[in-house]
């Protein structure tokens, strides 16, 4: 009981804090981790099966979506108990929760064909959706009901693609940057701009994209340091910046680096944290922004009882 008292007691902690920024990150033991990456304070873990290859949040239920390669799953964040589970498709790389459809949107991608499927939110069900016309498309969003933006690499280059109509041939603006081998999901930025993280073998750097429905164009925001550059660095919204995250070039765990958003649309370094415990997952964390302190109490008493089941 002591024990139990003592968990609740540090879980419930988060809720004295000024922010409420709650980090979902998949663990290499193949579950998803809480982690309050303001006040460093880890509030457990939940989930079991193969490890996640993508997180995304649902802020209108407290649930998280958990691409898991040939399946998927919804969880309650707060209390970890899995809500429905169903198949999906091995090769969805990124799913976006799209609030006006109330579904999440999932971008599915080959070397010959990309789609945006969907998933509904209380069955887990995986739904095929529309062609969007071009092959092997590594990050999209959206930036209206039915227009979008997207990035490919083709040879090392990256390719901008902007579609006036979902589904439809879009128009290509780019290449713009060379000797690519990764990029990481686009997160939105105000009506016409957004982040992501491009890699090279040998570097990585968050670069914005601006004019998003017109011409767009991109600039360097922030060089980052420390990660291990052949292993996916993903790039998450808190309240005044982004979170970069991605496994530390020393040891097999996560490096977070906070970088706070300047007049300029750049990037600076606030701090830099690499956690011990958890273990890398190449899958991109989950985030939900500034919860009530209801929830962080709610998800204390999950773990509690998720404690005593055991």
């Amino acid at each position: 009981m002591r024990t139990s008292v003592s968990v609740l007691v540090l879980l419930c902690a988060g809720a004295s804090y000024a922010s409420f920024d709650l980090m979902l990150l998949p663990g290499s033991n193949g579950k998803i981790h809480r982690y309050d990456p303001v006040n460093s304070v880890y509030m457990g873990s939940f989930g079991l099966g193969s490890s996640s290859t993508d997180l995304e949040v649902n802020p209108s239920n407290g649930t998280v979506l958990a691409l898991r390669g040939g399946s998927t799953a919804i969880y309650d964040y707060s209390s970890g108990e899995r809500l429905a589970f169903n198949a999906s498709f091995g090769l969805s790389k990124y799913s976006m929760y799209n609030s006006a459809a109330g579904n999440f949107d999932v971008l599915y991608a080959s070397s010959s064909s990309s789609f945006l499927d969907t998933i509904t939110p209380s069955s887990a069900a995986y739904n095929a959706g529309p062609n969007i016309g071009v092959a092997n498309v590594q990050s999209f969003m959206r930036f209206g009901t039915n227009s979008g933006f997207g990035l490919s690499i083709t040879a090392g280059q990256v390719n901008f693609h902007t579609w006036a109509t979902i589904g439809f041939t879009s128009t290509q603006s780019g290449p713009t940057l060379s000797s690519i081998t990764r990029v990481s999901q686009l997160v939105r930025s105000g009506a016409t701009s957004a982040y992501y993280v491009s890699q090279t073998a040998s570097s990585a750097s968050v670069q914005i994209v601006l004019g998003l429905g017109g011409t767009p164009s991109q600039f360097v925001a922030a060089n980052l340091s420390g990660y291990d550059f052949t292993s996916a660095i993903h790039i998450v919204a808190h309240h005044t910046g982004f979170y970069a995250v991605g496994r530390d070039a020393s040891v097999s765990e996560y490096r977070i680096t906070d970088l706070g958003l300047t007049p300029s649309l750049g990037l600076t370094t606030v701090s830099t944290t690499t956690l011990s415990g958890i273990g890398y997952s190449s899958a991109r964390p989950g985030m939900v922004l500034a919860p009530e302190p209801s929830s962080m109490v709610a998800i204390a008493f999950g773990a509690l009882l998720l404690r005593r089941r055991k």
